[in-house]
């Protein structure tokens, strides 16, 4: 205000909104043309420069509708023309008293370019093309504000250059009009696409933890620059990107088309770069193909779609696809229901002033006017760099304003530190607070018939003091669609979320711990019952200490089957290295020690039948058995040394791995492989093969040689059908293994029978019919003495057989024994 209302409380005309355009009109004939201004002398006779803005931008959309953002904007621009007019510093302190101390004023028209960007440039051409005529109400522009779309900005902006003409946007914030080669005019106090992108991507990759995000975007300038920023931000943090075009004019059948591709690259993250005019139809598309929702995640790349009052049809479409959906929100201020206040002080003669400014319309209320910050700045950069030109000097020309708006501008403003970079012409990204924001259901407003939205800001990127950066705050915690604060994973679940198929043994190695407990169980109990019995003529028959050497053989060759079963679902890689190599190891010794002892029996007795007299009754020593053993376990031993030291096993678990489009592992399977130089596994596989089938081979045809040779108890027709047995397992069971190599679960199964069944079979033929022999002999020895004790009963007449229970029963026992025809051997 000035001094005379300070002073005497009267009101002066200056204070109206509308008195310089008044003054304008009243003083037509004498303005001059001074640079970008119109000179003439106000009531008092003083000189000022009235500074005329063409409001260049798109209050309409394509099809006619209204933007009332636009409205917003403009609303918000004239409100900071107002309190620069009458010096009034409420907003912006540097307002305070300015129109003492300067010369100049705003007036300003407003031009609708149907969001066209041809439009705009035919509306800028004529704005430009204006002469002075003071007998016709043709005013020439100081400068040019807009245009709020990037497109039409693109074009504009090198027309305003060329012209001399300051052109500065509130909106526009495509980084192509970084270039001030052909946009030397051109300034913002936006930020351009390229701080969005990073902060964008900022948030996704640091604070969701997001590795792959769809984008969506509007294939014109805007939203093609957006894109290039984005990804190269993306590039820089690891982010892997899609994107999906559609026109800048899209039909629902371009809206299908750019959501299917979206659900086709799978990935649950989607950031949209869309516009005011097209953000809804696109989340009510997606909502209809189901990528919004609890799976998907939704971040908007514009400021503030939706703010907090919203209403939407309760169950509608857009109702639900806007639950849970991001959006960003530049500039956070300390203070936000400051502006509304402002604005809502204002006096019906201003609000009736903006309004006939505007373009008419029913579908607006001057009322509900949403005070944009970015606006209201620019204005006030304008001014306030205007001023500092004027001052003490004449008025400027729209270089030197252009020039002092892009070189010297820094200054408190409605959203924060104005500060313009001189390089780009574009506001530092230091001097904003930005925010994200999550849009949800206010239950407490809402109805059953009517949703009203919220807007919570969630996350803020707050610059340093210094400058340098900005430090990232949560200050609430970000509620997606399902109401929890667990974002959803930016790709599908890997095999309906059961994760990798690492393909484990798993449970099946329960069922080799059974064979093995039961193969270990009869290898210790018949050890157990040979120690017991040594001193029987069944077990001295075959040697104890050739028996105990075949359990202990085969309770080797069976625990084989516990490494085997090692993988790295429980175990470390260490862990796992070392089950691999102790598997051969076991195999073979036990094989060793389980075998020389059938072999040296059956050599033996092919060695004494080859000798004159042709002996009929054979005892093999335990020198005799000891001797293969050697020359066996030694042939072993080396193989395996040289193995173990060479080119040990070691768990491999990138074999066989297959992988999803987004270069995951869906499954793979782990074994045990070697270094494949110098033969690997395979060349020390072959050699115990060789050494081990040759003898058993060879035990097989001496088997067979003494075939038709009665041993006592049978002993060697046992031998005979074990170690052939032996070779048939191998015969079947090492091409099995190698069919079955790349498939842990039955490669484990397939080698726990060949370890099982041979040990297993072994300890029943060679211990079993010796048990029966036993079990007879005792029978044999019971039936003798009762024998006797009846013979001596009936001789002194003292007992009788048939009074004694126990008598009678031993009896029984024994006549079942011959009733059951038992055949006793040898």
């Amino acid at each position: 205000a000035n001094e005379m209302t300070n002073v005497l409380g009267i009101e002066d005309p200056r204070d109206e909104a509308s008195y310089y355009d008044k003054l304008r009109r009243e003083k037509r004939q004498t303005i001059r043309r001074v640079g970008n201004v119109d000179a003439l002398e106000d009531d008092s006779g003083r000189t000022l420069g009235l500074c005329h803005l063409v409001n260049l931008n798109a209050f309409t959309d394509s099809e006619g509708a209204i933007r009332p953002v636009e409205y917003d904007h403009s609303a918000s621009a004239l409100l900071a023309m107002h309190h620069f007019n009458t010096g009034d510093g409420s907003i912006v302190p540097a307002f305070d008293g300015i129109n003492q101390r300067c010369d100049v004023r705003f007036t300003t028209e407003v031009i609708d370019t149907g969001s066209s960007e041809f439009t705009s440039l035919r509306r800028l051409a004529d704005v430009v093309a204006r002469k002075d005529n003071k007998e016709v109400a043709v005013i020439r522009p100081c400068a040019i504000l807009g245009n709020s779309l990037s497109a039409s900005s693109i074009l504009t902006a090198p027309l305003s250059s060329v012209q001399g003409l300051p052109q500065l946007s509130w909106f526009s914030s495509s980084s192509d009009l970084n270039d001030r080669r052909v946009n030397s005019h051109f300034a913002r106090v936006i930020l351009s696409t390229d701080i969005v992108s990073q902060l964008g991507v900022r948030y996704l990759v640091d604070v969701v933890g997001y590795t792959h995000c769809a984008v969506i975007y509007l294939n014109d300038n805007f939203g093609n620059s957006h894109l290039r920023s984005f990804v190269d931000a993306a590039v820089q943090s690891n982010l892997t990107v899609e994107s999906v075009p559609f026109p800048p004019h899209p039909s629902q059948e371009d809206l299908r088309i750019a959501i299917e591709s979206i659900a086709a690259t799978q990935i649950r993250c989607v950031f949209a770069i869309v516009t005011v005019a097209n953000h809804e139809k696109i989340l009510e598309e997606a909502f209809r193909q189901n990528i919004v929702g609890p799976d998907y995640f939704w971040l908007m790349s514009n400021n503030r779609l939706w703010v907090s009052g919203d209403t939407y049809e309760r169950g509608s479409a857009l109702d639900l696809a806007v639950q849970g959906v991001g959006q960003f929100h530049h500039p956070v201020l300390d203070n936000e229901d400051f502006l509304r206040e402002i604005w809502d002080g204002l006096d019906d003669d201003t609000l009736d002033y903006f309004t006939s400014i505007l373009p008419e319309t029913d579908e607006f209320s001057i009322n509900q006017t949403k005070v944009r910050p970015f606006a209201y700045d620019t204005i006030a950069t304008i001014g306030l760099a205007a001023c500092n030109i004027t001052n003490g000097a004449d008025f400027f020309d729209g270089d030197e304003l252009a020039e002092k708006i892009i070189g010297n501008t820094s200054f408190r403003g409605s959203s924060g530190p104005v500060v313009i970079n001189p390089a780009t012409g574009t506001r530092f990204v230091n001097s904003v607070t930005f925010g994200i924001e999550f849009v949800t259901r206010n239950e407490e407003l809402s109805s059953e018939d009517t949703s009203v939205l919220e807007a919570v800001l969630s996350t803020v990127f707050k610059p340093n003091e210094d400058g340098t950066g900005s430090q990232t705050i949560i200050k609430e915690p970000f509620v997606y669609f399902d109401g929890t604060n667990n974002p959803p994973p930016s790709l599908p679940l890997i095999n309906d979320g059961n994760g990798p198929d690492f393909n484990f043994i798993g449970n099946l190695r329960f069922m080799g711990y059974t064979l093995f407990g039961i193969s270990a169980v009869s290898s210790i109990g018949f050890a157990a019952w040979t120690i017991k019995l040594r001193n029987e003529r069944v077990v001295k028959a075959s040697q104890p200490e050739f028996l105990v050497m075949i359990c202990v053989g085969t309770f080797i060759l069976s625990s084989a089957i516990i490494p085997l079963s090692v993988d790295d679902e429980f175990c470390d890689g260490s862990g796992c290295d070392a089950a691999c190599m102790s598997a051969p190891w076991l195999m073979s010794i036990g094989f060793v020690t389980a075998f020389s002892a059938l072999f040296s029996k059956t050599w033996r007795i092919n060695k004494i039948l080859r000798q004159p007299g042709n002996f009929r009754r054979v005892k093999v020593t335990w020198k005799d058995v000891m001797a293969p053993f050697m020359v066996l376990l030694t042939a072993n031993v080396i193989i395996l040394i040289c193995f173990t030291t060479i080119n040990p096993l070691k768990f491999d678990r990138d074999i066989n791995v297959t992988i999803d489009a987004f270069g995951r592992k869906t499954s793979s399977v782990g074994l045990c492989r070697s270094d494949s130089r110098g033969g690997g596994a395979l060349l020390y596989a072959m050699l115990l093969l060789a050494v081990n089938l040759s003898c058993v081979i060879l035990a097989n045809v001496q088997a067979y040689l003494v075939r038709g040779i009665s041993t006592e108890y049978q002993e060697s027709s046992y031998i005979a059908i074990g170690m052939a047995g032996m070779l048939q397992m191998w015969i079947v069971g090492v091409p099995l293994l190698f069919l079955v190599r790349d498939s842990p679960q039955a490669y484990f199964a397939v080698w726990s029978l060949v370890l099982f069944v041979p040990s297993i079979s072994l300890n029943l033929l060679m211990f079993v019919p010796k048990i029966k022999f036993q079990k007879a002999n005792e029978t044999r020895k019971e039936k003798n003495r009762l024998e006797k004790m009846q013979g001596s009963n009936d001789k002194t007449g003292q007992v009788s057989l048939q009074q004694t229970p126990t008598s009678n029963l031993r009896l029984e026992k024994v006549q079942k024994y011959q009733q059951e025809k038992l055949t006793l051997g040898g």
